[in-house]
C-alpha cells in the first residue's frame, strides 16, 4: 500500500536532516524541489552526486540534473 502525506517545505528540510530514512520518494513543485534538492545534495556530498528526473508534459527523461536546469520542449 502506498502512503502519502503533505508537509510544509521548512519541516521537510528539517526532517530530511534529522531522519532522512522516513522518505522513500519526494514529489514537489519546482520551487520547493529546488530547496529540498539543495538540502539533499548537501547531505550526499554535492549536486553532482544526486540523480533527478525531468517531468514535462511532452516527455520524461532520466538524467543527472543540475541546479536551475529547466525542462525545454522542442
Amino acid at each position: 500500500m502506498i502512503q502519502s502525506s503533505e508537509i510544509i517545505v521548512d519541516n521537510t528540510c528539517m526532517q530530511l536532516v534529522g531522519r532522512p530514512e522516513q522518505f522513500d520518494v519526494l514529489v514537489t513543485p519546482n520551487l520547493y524541489g529546488n530547496l529540498v534538492s539543495n538540502v539533499v545534495a548537501g547531505l550526499c556530498g554535492g549536486a553532482g552526486v544526486v540523480p533527478g528526473k525531468r517531468a514535462c508534459t511532452a516527455f520524461g527523461q532520466d538524467s543527472l540534473l543540475h541546479r536551475h536546469e529547466w525542462c525545454t520542449v522542442i
